[in-house]
C-alpha cells in the first residue's frame, strides 16, 4: 500500500505523476482510487461531475441500494429595466439596462 491511503476516515489527496492528482479512500472491501489532471477547465469539470454521477449509480447497483438525486435549484428570473422577465441563464444583454 502506498502512502496516499486514507487516514481515519479522511481521503488522502496527493500527486501521482507530473500534472496529475490522486485521491485514495480505503474501505473494508478495498481502496477506491480516482486520478485526474491537476488542471481542469470548467467544461471538463462539468463533464467529470456527470461521469461521477454515473459511476455512483453503478456502485449503488453493486451495493444493492439507490443513489439519491439532488434536485437542482432554479435560479430566480432576471428582470430587465423594461420589466421583462428572463430565465437566469438567458439574461438580457447588458444586464437588461
Amino acid at each position: 500500500m502506498n502512502d496516499l491511503s486514507q487516514t481515519q476516515g479522511q481521503p488522502n489527496i496527493g500527486v501521482v505523476a507530473a500534472g496529475a492528482r490522486l485521491c485514495v479512500y480505503s474501505l473494508p472491501e478495498g481502496e477506491v482510487r480516482i486520478a485526474w489532471p491537476a488542471r481542469l477547465s470548467p467544461e471538463s469539470f462539468e463533464e467529470i461531475q456527470v461521469w461521477l454521477g454515473l459511476v455512483a449509480s453503478q456502485m449503488a447497483r453493486a451495493a444493492g441500494t439507490k443513489v439519491e438525486r439532488k434536485r437542482r435549484r432554479r435560479r430566480p428570473p432576471v428582470m430587465s429595466a423594461s420589466g421583462e422577465l428572463f430565465p437566469a441563464a438567458a439574461a438580457p444583454p447588458n444586464g437588461g439596462a
